[in-house]
């Protein structure tokens, strides 16, 4: 990792020196385009860790680092790589990664192939979240664009077409299909949620090993009217299987119900009287470390974007809907978990640049983790709080262009409710987390 950073400081530093002889560098290697960006952030949430650890004293555990390299062939042959590194608390640590590496064919403005890595188009701004000076925000909005999906929604391993059908009146249509296979990371996000919410008394149900994507097919179609307006509908589906044995650990936390659940089979407790919940933990106890059959089965998710510039003024809007199922069981012998779940999230956001240097964002973004149940029941029937049902973010953002290579932002976010805030990050403060609660976010960014 040091010599990456290396490299990308040595580059940066090049470029900037070099930056009136721009052409020279070119020429010299041979048309190849080099470009990249390095960001450092910083989090501070006083009450409540939000995808961080620790927050209450600020974490710098939050930075990306990028190069890109592409080389035009001819009029139709595009190559390109970019090299991506990301450190966000305990996802990315600072490996480095292939973000997208594809061959692209033009062959006519109605038809394009790509192979190779791929940029996924879920919504307006998935395949460029990576590109931090695109945008004003810092967070995109978690309603659309949740961070714990990010590493797996970067990129798919295959084959996708796209083209361009433009009308004689000034409007055009757009698209993008692209099928292969997602790459999930053990330790990413996804894992991190999914053993939030398969789980018994919040201890983790499983240990994951390994990822297998069935085949995944991705879509996009942007209708655009005329000049400044964008109507776009994504859609992404898959399904995946998951190589994990039951947590070794069961039988150690739950030791007492273990020898419950030994002596109810043993026939040795009236059954007139067992404590059902009491047989349950044990009888997953007695079989710690077992392999499972688990899958995350009929994964369905389509986005609905609206995307409107009035010169200075860009305003969007997006609706996401995603539903899946958790199927875990011992095989031939006991099913754990099974499941169904539908997100459903929501966001408006207004951008307005004032000059070429200071521009600044406002968004309101609401994001319900079981759309079936908005209201919370299933959590006031335990006993435990409605809001952690929804996470409801006023945003505020403001982002300063100091030159052509340096970028900093500053962001705060004023939250409703606790969805998605994860057990593992917040260790003893489930039922403590209030309701309403802030976040502040600052980012600068060198580009090249």
């Amino acid at each position: 990792m040091k010599y990456f950073l290396l490299f990308v400081f040595s580059i940066s530093s090049l470029v900037t020196i070099q930056a009136s002889r721009a052409h020279d560098i070119q020429d010299s290697l041979f048309g190849i385009q080099l470009h990249g960006f390095i960001s450092q952030g910083f989090v501070w949430s006083k009450t409540h860790n939000f995808l961080f650890d620790e927050m209450d004293h600020g974490s710098f555990e939050f930075n990306e680092l990028g190069i890109t390299v592409s080389k035009q062939i001819n009029d139709k042959l595009h190559l390109g790589i970019q090299f991506f590194s990301r450190d966000q608390g305990d996802v990315g640590n600072n490996d480095v990664e292939i973000d997208w590496a594809y061959a692209d064919y033009h062959l006519i403005d109605s038809l394009g192939f790509r192979v190779g890595k791929l940029k996924m188009s879920l919504g307006l701004y998935n395949d460029t979240r990576d590109i931090d000076i695109l945008r004003t925000c810092i967070f995109l909005p978690q309603s659309a664009y949740l961070e714990y999906y990010r590493d797996v929604l970067s990129g798919l391993h295959g084959i996708g077409l796209y083209g361009s059908l433009p009308f004689d009146w000034g409007s055009d249509i757009t698209y993008q299909i692209q099928t292969g296979t997602l790459k999930i990371d053990k330790n990413g996000g996804v894992t991190t949620l999914l053993n939030n919410e398969a789980n018994i008394d919040r201890n983790k149900l499983m240990d994951v090993d390994a990822y297998t994507v069935n085949n995944c097919i991705n879509g996009m179609l942007i209708f655009s009217p005329y000049p400044g307006l964008r109507l776009a509908s994504s859609f992404l589906k898959t399904s995946t299987k998951i190589d994990a044995t039951l947590n070794r650990d069961l039988s150690r936390i739950f030791a007492d119900e273990y020898a419950y659940a030994q002596l109810y089979y043993s026939g040795l407790i009236d059954t007139n009287n067992v404590m059902e919940d009491w047989i349950e933990k044990g009888t997953l106890a007695m079989f710690s470390g077992y392999p499972l059959e688990a899958k995350v089965d009929d994964v369905l998710a389509y986005m609905y974007s609206v995307e409107w510039n009035i010169d200075r003024l860009l305003i969007m809007f997006e609706y996401y809907h995603y539903t899946y199922k958790i199927f875990i069981e011992i095989p031939e012998t006991l099913t754990i978990y099974n499941d169904d779940f539908f997100t459903e999230g929501y966001y408006a956001n207004a951008v307005y640049r004032f000059n070429d240097y200071i521009e600044t964002g406002l968004y309101y973004s609401c994001l319900f983790d079981n759309g079936w149940d908005k209201a919370g029941d299933r959590f006031a029937n335990k006993g435990e709080n409605r809001y952690q049902t929804f996470l409801k973010d006023l945003s505020l953002s403001v982002r300063f262009d100091l030159n052509q290579n340096w970028t900093l932002k500053l962001e705060n976010h004023w939250m409703n409710g606790t969805a998605f805030l994860v057990d593992i990050n917040n260790p003893g403060k489930h039922d403590d987390l209030g309701r309403y609660w802030h976040m502040f976010a600052a980012k600068m960014t060198f580009q090249f």
